[in-house]
C-alpha cells in the first residue's frame, strides 16, 4: 500500500498544479454528463412515447453534431482563442441544453440536440490546445492517458450509487431495451425488480 501511495505521489509532483486543477474540472464536468444520459433515454420515452431505438437515434444525432462542433471549434479557437472559445462553449451549451427540458415536440427536441451536440464540443479543440501549454513535450502523451482516466472514472463513480439506490428500476429498464447491458447486470435487475 505505501508503494502505491508513493508512486501516486510520484506522479502527482511530476505535472504542474494547473494540470491536476484542470483534470478535477473535467471530472466534475464528465460526472454531469454522466448523470444527463440515462435519464435522458427515459425522458424521451416517456414525454415522448417514442421507442429505444429512436431515442439511439437521437443519440447519433447529437454525436455526429459533436464532430461537427468540434471541426467547428478548431477554427474558432485559432481565430478567438482558447479562453474565450472555452468559456462561451461553456455558457452556450448549458444555456442551449435547458432547451431539451423547454421542447414541446420531437422535431424541436431534435434541432436542439443538435445546437447542444454542437455546442457542447466547440471546447474540445481549445482544451486540448491548453493541456498542451501546461505540459512539456516529453509529458504530453502520458498526461493526455491521465485526462482519459479522470475521464472514464466520472462514470463509474456516479454509476454505481445510482443503479443501487433510487435509479436502479430505470436503468435495468434501460439495459433490458437497449441490450447493451452485460448479462450479469440483467440478471442482477431480474432478481432485484
Amino acid at each position: 500500500m505505501n508503494a502505491l501511495l508513493a508512486k501516486g505521489k510520484k506522479v502527482y509532483n511530476e505535472y504542474p498544479r494547473a494540470f491536476w486543477i484542470y483534470n478535477i474540472i473535467v471530472f466534475i464536468d464528465r460526472l454531469g454528463g454522466f448523470m444527463l444520459y440515462p435519464f435522458f433515454a427515459l425522458y424521451l420515452t416517456q414525454k415522448f412515447h417514442i421507442g429505444m431505438s429512436t431515442v439511439g437515434i437521437l443519440f447519433a444525432v447529437f454525436s455526429v453534431s459533436g464532430m461537427a462542433g468540434s471541426a467547428l471549434g478548431g477554427a474558432l479557437t485559432d481565430r478567438m482563442g482558447r479562453k474565450t472559445v472555452i468559456i462561451a462553449s461553456l455558457l452556450l451549451s448549458s444555456l442551449s441544453s435547458l432547451g431539451m427540458g423547454f421542447a414541446p415536440t420531437l422535431a424541436i427536441f431534435t434541432a436542439v440536440v443538435v445546437v447542444v451536440g454542437t455546442l457542447s464540443s466547440i471546447g474540445g479543440p481549445a482544451h486540448e490546445a491548453v493541456v498542451a501549454d501546461l505540459l512539456p513535450p516529453e509529458k504530453r502523451t502520458e498526461g493526455y492517458g491521465i485526462i482519459r482516466v479522470i475521464f472514464n472514472l466520472a462514470c463509474p463513480f456516479l454509476y454505481h450509487p445510482l443503479h443501487r439506490g433510487c435509479g436502479h428500476q430505470y436503468y435495468c429498464g434501460v439495459y433490458r431495451r437497449t441490450g447493451i447491458a452485460r448479462n450479469k447486470t440483467t440478471d442482477t435487475c431480474r432478481r432485484q425488480t
